[in-house]
Order: structure tokens, then C-alpha cells, then sequence
């Protein structure tokens, strides 16, 4: 099966698989008819609904793959570019599960975001997603139903870590 990659930098007129500047890549798989979630793959249609996640990511493209993936999984995406949007859409009372953070938003950062959250929902599971562990301190990384994704992620990746973290 071909991979197809997205970056942060793609320019659109270029065909899938061509990348310029220095963006983050992310490999990518499509559902299959026959496949099961055992294999990594698994349609929307034979999932069951399993809540609500926020997610909250600047990049449009991985948004789109992560959301696509986020409902693959089974669960409903509330998607956000920034935090200010995040905040502003974001209802404790709309049955958030966990949410997904990048940690580098354009107006907050992930931790920041994270509290302010947790202020309307609090003990809501938070997973943040960034390629540099290191810009979280061991405060943040401390707090319970905290946890990290390395950027780039896969499906799997991704399915695993939300997996872990609703669990824990």
C-alpha cells in the first residue's frame, strides 16, 4: 500500500508524496471494506459511537487526517485551530471523552489550554501532541490523565495512545 505524506509545508499544486521546507511528515492509511480495527483498519460505519473528542491543531492538514482518524477510531471530533476557538466552542457539558493538544498553538500553548479546560471540565483526560517532549514541563506532565504523543504519529499510533490514556 502506497503512503501518502503530508507536511506542514506542502505547497498544493506538488502531487502526494512531494515535500518542501521542513515539515513534519505523516504517513497515512485509508479504511478498507474486509478489514478490521485488529489490522489497523476500521470504518466510521462499523465503529460504535464512543463520545466526544477535542481536537485542537493549527496545521490544517494534520487536523484533517487527525479528525478522519479520530472518527475512525469511533468517537466524535470537536476540531479547533486555536485556542481561543477551543475555548470558545468547548462545553463541559457536551460529553468531552479526552482531548488532543498540540503543544505550539498560535495564541496559547498546549499547557496553558490544557488548565483553562480543565477549569470548565475538570479530570478531563488530555493528550497533547508534539515532536519536542521537551516543552513540557514535569509539572504539566505530572498532573493525572496527562499524557504525550510524538509527532509525526500514525492511526495506530494515535488509536493506542487514546487508548492508553481513556483507560488509565
Amino acid at each position: 500500500m502506497p503512503v501518502t505524506l503530508f507536511t506542514r509545508n506542502m505547497v498544493p499544486a506538488y502531487p502526494f508524496g512531494k515535500t518542501t521546507g521542513e515539515g513534519r511528515a505523516v504517513a497515512t492509511r485509508r479504511s478498507r471494506p474486509g478489514r478490521t480495527q485488529e489490522d489497523g483498519w476500521m470504518s466510521q460505519h462499523e465503529t460504535p459511537m464512543r463520545g466526544k473528542v477535542l481536537l485542537v491543531e493549527d496545521d490544517p492538514m494534520i487536523r484533517a487526517l487527525t479528525v478522519e482518524w479520530i472518527e475512525d477510531a469511533g468517537f466524535e471530533c470537536q476540531e479547533a485551530g486555536s485556542g481561543e476557538e477551543a475555548l470558545g466552542s468547548f462545553d463541559a457539558a457536551d460529553g468531552y471523552r479526552a482531548a488532543i493538544l498540540d503543544v505550539t498553538l498560535p495564541d496559547i500553548t498546549g499547557a496553558e489550554l490544557a488548565d483553562s479546560l480543565r477549569r470548565v471540565h475538570p479530570g478531563i483526560p488530555v493528550l497533547f501532541a508534539t515532536g519536542n517532549r521537551n516543552l513540557l514541563s514535569e509539572d504539566v506532565l505530572a498532573q493525572a490523565a496527562t499524557d504525550v504523543l510524538s509527532k509525526p504519529y500514525s492511526n495506530r499510533e494515535l488509536r493506542n495512545a487514546l487508548r492508553v490514556l481513556l483507560e488509565g
